[in-house]
């Protein structure tokens, strides 16, 4: 367990699941939670918990956007075992 003081090495920005036909986008970083501000509209996002939800159709187009600002992506596999 980390403590205060300890430094936790992150290996991405974002982390994306796949739940049916909607994703769940979680971030990791200060950097990963800028990204969003500056490029969701945040005010009429919809949130599940901490995590961005987002519609299939929409996906793509997003992570391509954090991909292409360098930002670091890790895809995930679905809790039903759809991909």
């Amino acid at each position: 367990m980390a403590t205060k003081g300890d430094q936790v090495s992150v290996s991405c920005d974002f982390k994306v699941r796949r739940e049916g036909t909607l994703f769940l986008v979680s971030t990791y970083t200060v950097a990963g939670q800028q990204w969003i501000e500056q490029h969701v509209d945040t005010d009429n996002a919809t949130r599940w918990c901490d995590e961005l939800v987002v519609e299939h159709r929409f996906i793509d187009a997003l992570v391509e956007g954090m991909k292409i600002d360098g930002m670091r992506v890790e895809l995930l596999p679905s809790a039903w075992g759809v991909q």
